[in-house]
This record gives C-alpha cells, sequence and structure tokens, in this order.
C-alpha cells in the first residue's frame, strides 16, 4: 500500500505505509518504508529502499514524502508500536555517493500523544516543513532549517483562524519563501466543516500567513477544501475529494491566483533576436529587511534600462512592442546599466530591489495589499527606428 510519491528530476521517492520490515512474518504490521527510482534514458530502476534504524510495528513510515536534490524527507505519522501513543517523526536521508544514508530524525519538542507529526513534509533549500494535523489543538505545522550541520527547528505555525478541530496541516507544499497549508477540517461562514488551505509567505525570517484561500461558490458541509494541495508557479490548487457540485461526492479541485509575483504579457525581440524576460526572488513587503529583486534578464549588456511600474494591466502596442503597464506610471531614477552576466549576447541583467522603494516612503500609493505591475525599459539602439527594448510585465501583491 503506498503513501504518497515525490518527483525531482530523475528520482522518484515513493512511501509504502504498509511495508512490514519490522516484523516480516506479520503483513499487518505497517511499519513502513519508501523507495527510490531513477531514470536513466527511459527506463527507471530501483535506487534504494529506505527503512529507519528505529523501525517498529505501525509506525507507517512513508505517510509524506519530499525530494530536492540529495535530500529526501519522509513522515512517521503514527511512530509507535502501540499505533498512536507518541506524536510521530520525520527523517532525513542525505544522498552520499551512490548511498542514500539517514541524517537525522525530527520529534517535535513538547508534542503529546496521537499529534500524527509527519502526515504531510514539504521540502525546499534549507527549509523543512513537517505537518501534524491532530498536534496543537486545531493541527501545526513545524520548521526546521538546516545550519550547515543539521536541522534545527525554528518555529511553529499553527491555523490563523485559531479553530480547534481545522486539521491544519493534513496537507502542505512548500516552495522557496513561500507554502500553501490545507486545513480541511475547518469552518466556512455558515458555521459548517467545509474546509479551507492558507498562503504562508517568509517576508524575513518568519513565516506570515498571507491568504485565506476561499471559493468563489458555497461550500457544502465536509467538503474537505484542503485536503490535498500543490504550489506551482502563481498558482496554487486545492482539492475537495468530497465536493458534489458535479455529482454525489466526485470531488473537485479549485485553482486560485492569490496575489504572488508572477509575469504576463510578452517582451520585445531584441536587435540580438532575443526575448528579454523579467524575474523575481524574495517576496515584496512592506517590513521585511529582505529584499525583493525585479530583474530584467536577456538585455543587452551595458545598456541604460529603467524599471517603470503602476497598478493596473495593459496591452498597447508601443514602439513595436508591448506596453503591460495601464497609466498613470511610475518610473524608478536613476536608470542602470546592464550588466553582462556571461559573454555577450543577451546577456545583460538589470536589477532593483523593489522593497527599498515600497519601504522608502516616497510612493504612498504602495501600501500592504496594493497589487503592483512592473516591466523594464531598456536601451536598443540596433532593434528599430524606436532603439529600445521591453520585456513582459510583472504582477504582484505588496506583502506586511
Amino acid at each position: 500500500m503506498l503513501g504518497t510519491v515525490a518527483l525531482d528530476g530523475n528520482r522518484i521517492v515513493a512511501g509504502a505505509i504498509g511495508a512490514d520490515d519490522a516484523n516480516p512474518t506479520n503483513p499487518e504490521t505497517n511499519s513502513g518504508a519508501a523507495y527510490v527510482f531513477v531514470r536513466s534514458g527511459t527506463s527507471w530502476t530501483e535506487e534504494a529502499k529506505l527503512v529507519p534504524s528505529d523501525t517498529s510495528p505501525g509506525d507507517l513510515f512513508g505517510s509524506a514524502v519530499a525530494i530536492e536534490g540529495d535530500t529526501i524527507l519522509i513522515g512517521a505519522s503514527e511512530l509507535d508500536p502501540g499505533g498512536g501513543a507518541e506524536p510521530g517523526a520525520a527523517y532525513v536521508y542525505q544522498r552520499i555517493g551512490a548511498a542514500w544514508v539517514e541524517q537525522q530524525k525530527l520529534v517535535p519538542s513538547g508534542a503529546t500523544a496521537a499529534w500524527r507529526f509527519g502526515f504531510s513534509v514539504g521540502l525546499s533549500g534549507d527549509s523543512a516543513l513537517v505537518g501534524a494535523p491532530s498536534g496543537a489543538l486545531g493541527g501545526a505545522v513545524e520548521v526546521y532549517e538546516f545550519d550547515g550541520t543539521q536541522w534545527v527547528w525554528t518555529e511553529q505555525l499553527t491555523d490563523p483562524a485559531g479553530e480547534c478541530c481545522s486539521q491544519f496541516g493534513r496537507s502542505l507544499e512548500l516552495s522557496g519563501d513561500l507554502a500553501v497549508i490545507g486545513a480541511p477540517g475547518s469552518t466556512g461562514p455558515s458555521g459548517d466543516q467545509v474546509g479551507t488551505a492558507y498562503v504562508f509567505g517568509r517576508p524575513g525570517d518568519r513565516w506570515i500567513p498571507v491568504w485565506r484561500l476561499e471559493t468563489s461558490v458555497p461550500l457544502d458541509p465536509l467538503d474537505a477544501h484542503g485536503l490535498s494541495v500543490a504550489l506551482g508557479g502563481s498558482d496554487v490548487a486545492v482539492g475537495a475529494p468530497c465536493d458534489d457540485d458535479g455529482g454525489v461526492a466526485v470531488g473537485a479541485v479549485y485553482v486560485y491566483r492569490p496575489g504572488l509575483p508572477f509575469s504576463y504579457c510578452t517582451g520585445k525581440t531584441s536587435s540580438l533576436g532575443c526575448v528579454p524576460f523579467v524575474a523575481t526572488s524574495g517576496l515584496p513587503s512592506a517590513t521585511s529587511t529582505s529584499p525583493f529583486r525585479v530583474t530584467g534578464n536577456g538585455v543587452l549588456p551595458n545598456e541604460a534600462g529603467v524599471l517603470f511600474y503602476g497598478f493596473s494591466k495593459s496591452n498597447l502596442n508601443f514602439h513595436n512592442g508591448k506596453l503591460c503597464v495601464k497609466a498613470p506610471l511610475d518610473r524608478w531614477l536613476p536608470a542602470k546599466k546592464a550588466k553582462a552576466t556571461a559573454p555577450p549576447p543577451c546577456s545583460g541583467v538589470l536589477s532593483r530591489n523593489f522593497n527599498a522603494r515600497i519601504q522608502a516612503g516616497a510612493d504612498p500609493a504602495l501600501t500592504v495589499g496594493r497589487t503592483v505591475r512592473a516591466q523594464w525599459l531598456y536601451r536598443d539602439p540596433g532593434v528599430d527606428f524606436f532603439g529600445d527594448g521591453l520585456t513582459d510585465a510583472l504582477q504582484f501583491t505588496i506583502l506586511p
């Protein structure tokens, strides 16, 4: 019986909570295992079978899995031979050479029985999230950071609404400084248990709730909205397996675009045949000391460029390209010269820390909750009569 699966590049890790390595003679042991498969050409082959060093019957090792690069995180949500007398655990494995080695066992401090810690897991860079949907009253997600030697607990996330039975952490996904966390037992405006999901951001050193994802149509009791979640670019998908709008309990998936940074429109092809594009790092914030960099990539090196912004979309023809931001516009002066990141052509990069603009106070319209559109304009003397180029545009919402 499989638990969950995760994919990263040419590797898949699959949880098998029904494996019985702790007691092979008893098929009901459910100690659990996880399998790693690697792709070579068109074939997938088993690379490793992972079983924790302290495996016991009933642990459900493989309840949740995550993989990134040479690191795997695996939950064991019922870590105890008695099936629930302990809070659960999560295990970190590191690939060293050709072998996957158990690196660390994560157990939440202060947890009580039946937390189901490890029911969901997320892994991104040096950050790990582990969900415990029965912990801390309404559920909890524990945050860990890798300090270069070991994974260290940093904080606990709980249901922003403070509900006692929301099952917060039943599902989760982590990507960089964004996380989406399901709470399928939460109540809606009518007071019925319909479920929801939350998007958390990390504009600084701590995670903060940013959006509660609500459907545009009323949910019914026990729809379990938030039982599964996925995060991809600027989109969030939330599963509601018992939704019956299309038939009795046929289920549904709701897709949201809750203000995460994403690009739109089309850049202008440069004189060198490239289409420059906008990208970001970090999160836009009115208070964070961390930068939110807006970059114009693939522009002509050593040519000047300016970042301009407004608050509405546009798609106007402008200098043989597209002006993607609607007036009134604000330019960020002075213009900068693109730095070359590699030998020309198309190696120039323009960069601005937009958080500095937000926090400077020069533009009172840049407030928390405001949606901003921004685009780079740069010099390109060889492209046409106008001698300029445009990237695509960026849309983002300013966080606290």
